[in-house]
């Protein structure tokens, strides 16, 4: 059986595999600041993107895409401010969104699904 963290490290690790596939930069993985987390930090086209990440291996509590609360994402815009006042690349402000990438893996289908939401804020 595997456990959540192996779950959410698994789904992270595809995420980051699919946005370098599709052309983003990753600057940065599981950013913390007290309790407010970035999953995945990127850059695409001047556009710095905020990438929550979701996985699921069933839908007993509801898909990926469900799991995403209001406040999860006003957390998220929370973190991404924050992150882009401590200013640490020393680069003029860039555009940013927050995005989301839901992931459903059905193991007894043998399949996973991947939703990439885009500008989600």
């Amino acid at each position: 059986m595997v456990d959540r963290a192996d779950v959410g490290a698994i789904g992270e690790d595809i995420a980051a595999g699919y946005l370098k596939a599709s052309g983003y930069e990753i600057i940065a993985r599981n950013i913390h600041f007290g309790h407010l987390e970035i999953d995945i930090i990127a850059r695409k086209a001047g556009c710095l993107v905020f990438v929550e990440v979701k996985t699921r291996t069933s839908k007993f509590f509801g898909t990926a895409v469900e799991a995403i609360t209001r406040e999860k994402v006003k957390r998220l815009l929370r973190c991404a401010k924050i992150y882009m006042m401590k200013d640490w690349r020393k680069e003029p402000p860039m555009e940013y969104r927050i995005d989301v990438i839901a992931i459903d893996i059905e193991t007894q289908k043998g399949r996973m699904v991947l939703r990439h939401l885009t500008g989600v804020v």
